[in-house]
Parts: C-alpha cells; structure tokens; sequence
C-alpha cells in the first residue's frame, strides 16, 4: 500500500470522526442551552444536569480539536494544505 493512499484512509477516517464529534458537541451545546433556560426558575433548572454535560462537551472538544490537528497534519503531508 502506498504511503499516500494510508494517509488519504486515515484522513478519510479522522474527518468522519470529527463530523461525529461536532454532532455531539452540538447536541451537548443545545441541552446544556436548554437547562439554563434564562427564562425559567432556579427551582427549574437542574444544575447537576447542565454541569455533566458541560463536563462532557469539555472533554470531547478536546478530542475534536486534537482530530482537527489530526487533519491539517495529513493534509500538509499530502500537500493538500
């Protein structure tokens, strides 16, 4: 196997991953919007909730940043960049 076809597979896999982690960040990002609904009462608002999916999205927008750079690697490397 050619070394440009294993790098064009590997990006090929990591912008599928990171279509799959936007996808649940943006799932995160839209519950997490929904909890703190600024309209309703404190008593309404379940913090505990929010709080784990914040802590959530935080950890996946680690991933999802180091999958970007992922691609902008191997990109250059191809000469795509």
């Amino acid at each position: 196997m050619s070394e440009r076809l294993k790098f064009g597979g590997r990006l090929r896999e990591n912008e599928i991953r990171a279509k799959e982690l936007k996808l649940k960040l943006t799932g995160l990002i839209t519950g997490v919007r929904n909890i703190l609904d600024p309209f309703g009462t404190m008593a309404e608002i379940d913090f505990e909730m929010a709080a784990a999916q914040a802590a959530e999205a935080a950890s996946i927008s680690i991933d999802f940043r180091a999958t970007l750079d992922e691609i902008r690697r191997i990109k250059k490397e191809l000469g795509e960049a």
